[in-house]
């Protein structure tokens, strides 16, 4: 963490440095050796010992430098970069005006940084003010279709090749022993030293929501941003289930095995039927539109509850809602409760093994909240369980096993704590985790969407049968 934020001191202070610069000879060298007599001018700069263009490259090193390591330590993948999609993530407009920032930088010492100052003048202020305006402009351009933005083209442009990742491939890939980040002894209880983790797919662009079918023997998962979800099966790879799919976040199954959705783009919680028709299950409260639908979790009684933060809105402007709720669906006539508005980013949910608890994270306050489930189906409390610091990841997809410990992604991986909310390690993952589920027959594989890549471990307690 001290390198990181050394790191980011750095990386500011090379791009003041080299902005300082310019702006130095425009507005201090340039006048003045223009003043000068031409024979003093070599005289004059010689004193002033500072050749043109001096702070320029070793700035520009620095700012790469920082700027490769702050990337790697945010979990952004050099597949990310080199494909473009790292320009669809939050970190991308920013990014984008880096890159063509430096390349700015580079053009101005080659073309422009050893020319005799008296000819330049106010010419550096220029090129430093154009080559900010323009790495705006520029990277605007490249950000067009991050989700995160207020505009998008329309879906169209923004498909990709299916990744049809089978078993002659590349995957499933093994990566090795696990790393586990140790604060208890009882984690060894949970996981192996030498448990294995690998990689079944990659190359996708960010996906979440993983739910096994039991009866086929496959994974659902969806991709945001590709709108789609995504089936696994092992010996077969990854195929296409539903397409378009409302930019689906969080999936699961209800006690007809059939597949209900939190969809963002349509802002609704949807149902697909076995003719592979899609009805909506909920998509207003009190005659306003849900925010934007982000994970869901079934109860064995039939009951869907879900979060309903605003990340996949368009613009503020569109949430019709003042809050962010937490929200319950009857299982007999698809009535719609509010069951918590306190929340200020609800995000991944979970009941206890015996369903008397709910799990909710809080992606803003860096929390996962726990609440009593009366007999009516409503919460009462609302208590911290437990916490997470860093910033490589975010509270998002909750889980709990048939021990009642407790599975969060977060900063560095999967965070698991006792059912007191004992702090027991992390399982690292070498991308940023969204979201986990519990698959195969025993329920002791742990399936991971992470970022671009679909992961696989095995643990020794199975999860909960909790949907």
């Amino acid at each position: 963490m001290t390198l990181y934020f050394l790191c980011v001191a750095l990386h500011l202070l090379a791009v003041t440095l080299w902005i300082g610069h310019m702006l130095f000879w425009s507005l201090f060298v340039g006048p003045v050796t223009k003043r000068i007599e031409p024979p003093e001018t070599g005289e004059f700069l010689q004193k002033l010992s500072v050749r043109k263009g001096g702070l320029g490259w070793p700035a520009l090193v620095v700012l790469v430098a920082t700027g490769i390591y702050i990337l790697s330590y945010k979990g952004l993948t050099w597949h990310a970069l080199v494909s473009g999609e790292i320009f669809r993530t939050p970190y991308g407009y920013v990014l984008s005006a880096k890159l063509f920032f430096v390349a700015g930088m580079i053009a101005y010492q080659l073309f422009v940084g050893h020319r005799p100052a008296p000819k330049l003048i106010y010419a550096d202020m220029l090129a430093a003010f154009c080559t900010i305006a323009l790495s705006i402009v520029l990277a605007r351009v490249v950000a067009v279709g991050n989700p995160y933005w207020d505009f998008k083209l329309p879906q169209p442009y923004l498909k990709r090749a299916d990744h049809q990742l089978g078993p002659k491939g590349k995957y499933p890939e093994s990566l090795g022993n696990v790393k586990i980040i140790v604060k208890s002894p009882t984690i060894w209880n949970i996981v192996s030293p030498d448990a294995q983790l690998e990689r079944l797919a990659s190359g996708f662009q960010f996906i979440e929501g993983p739910v096994f079918d039991h009866e086929k023997g496959c994974l659902l998962f969806s991709d945001i941003r590709a709108n789609k979800i995504y089936r696994w099966t092992p010996g077969e790879g990854v195929s296409v289930y539903r397409a378009p799919s409302g930019n689906a976040n969080g999936l699961a199954f209800d006690q007809a095995g059939r597949v209900i959705a939190a969809e963002h783009l349509n802002r609704r919680i949807s149902r697909t039927l076995a003719d592979g028709s899609v009805v909506a299950l909920a998509t207003h409260f009190k005659g306003k539109r849900l925010n934007s639908p982000n994970d869901l979790v079934i109860k064995s009684d039939g009951s869907i509850y879900f979060t309903d933060p605003p990340y996949g809105l368009n613009s503020p402007k569109a949430q019709e809602l003042d809050y962010q709720g937490v929200f319950r669906i009857a299982p007999h006539d698809n009535s719609l409760d509010l069951l918590t508005d306190d929340l200020a980013r609800p995000n991944g949910l979970a009941f206890s093994a015996d369903e008397k608890t709910l799990y909710v994270s809080d992606q803003e306050e860096k929390n996962l909240m726990a609440f009593s489930i009366k007999e009516d189906n409503t919460l009462e409390g609302g208590t911290v369980f437990a916490r997470i610091y860093g910033d490589r990841g975010a509270a998002d997809g909750v889980k709990i096993d048939s021990q009642n410990n407790v599975y969060m992604t977060g900063p560095g991986g999967i965070w698991i704590w006792d059912q007191d909310g004992r702090e027991l390690g992390v399982i690292a993952t070498p991308e940023v985790a969204a979201n986990m589920n519990w698959g195969d027959q025993d329920r002791q594989s742990l399936y991971i969407t992470a970022s671009t890549s679909l992961y696989r471990i095995r643990l020794n307690i199975p999860g909960s049968p909790s949907k």
